[in-house]
């Protein structure tokens, strides 16, 4: 299998809401899906450069507007019909409360929501889902 490379944001406020996005009703992977800013990785750039210029793509947020930013490891996510594995590097990502966003043409909405209200949306994949349940535990320890 080909292995393409991405990184993904999960990305909070610093009152815990997470920021997700409404994939526009046309997307060719999730349409109607929500999920957290994200993609492929360009040709000589490393994950964290992917990730911060992705958040800037996708809701208009610059790095020096990102509060922190940490590495929390990668998922893999097969697509035997394509011969395709996706290596996702995940980042935790922290910005301020008050916040602008700015969508990108490929989403069509956008919400700040609690882990749990995020679970109640239609999410695009697995990994998505995965990654808030993984918040949820995480915050009950």
């Amino acid at each position: 299998m080909i292995e393409i490379q991405s990184a993904l944001a999960v990305l909070q406020t610093e009152a815990g809401l997470l920021l997700m996005l409404k994939r526009r009703d046309d997307d060719r992977s999730y349409p109607s899906k929500w999920g957290f800013p994200g993609g492929r990785t360009d040709e000589g750039e490393d994950s964290k450069a992917s990730v911060i210029r992705e958040i800037f793509e996708e809701v208009g947020i610059r790095e020096n507007k990102i509060l922190n930013i940490e590495y929390a490891g990668e998922m893999k996510s097969p697509l035997p019909s394509r011969n395709r594995i996706y290596v996702i590097h995940i980042y935790m990502v922290s910005v301020p409360n008050i916040i602008e966003v700015k969508l990108s043409e490929e989403h069509s909405d956008m919400a700040f929501l609690t882990p749990e209200d995020a679970l109640g949306l239609e999410l695009a994949g697995s990994v998505t889902e995965s990654l808030i349940r993984g918040l949820l535990k995480y915050g009950e320890e």
